[in-house]
């Protein structure tokens, strides 16, 4: 889920880094399967900023990305 949240930011960069306020510091995207939340997915607003930036590629997003269980 988080990957794919990451490439459809990624095809509207221009929008989202136009739009997103600059007091955001992270971003969180709640996984779910059938309805029933499974995770979190939490990545720094500056790391996913710099991957639409193209500064650093998916790799090195992911490995600065954190799971965690229900919150």
């Amino acid at each position: 889920m988080f990957i794919v949240t990451m490439r459809a930011m990624k095809d509207r960069q221009e929008k989202i880094l136009e739009q997103v306020p600059g007091n955001v510091s992270e971003v969180k995207v709640v996984c779910y399967d059938h309805g029933t939340q499974i995770g979190v997915m939490f990545a720094w607003w500056s790391d996913v900023k710099a991957f639409l930036l193209e500064q650093i590629n998916g790799y090195q997003l992911g490995s600065r990305v954190t799971r965690s269980g229900l919150p």
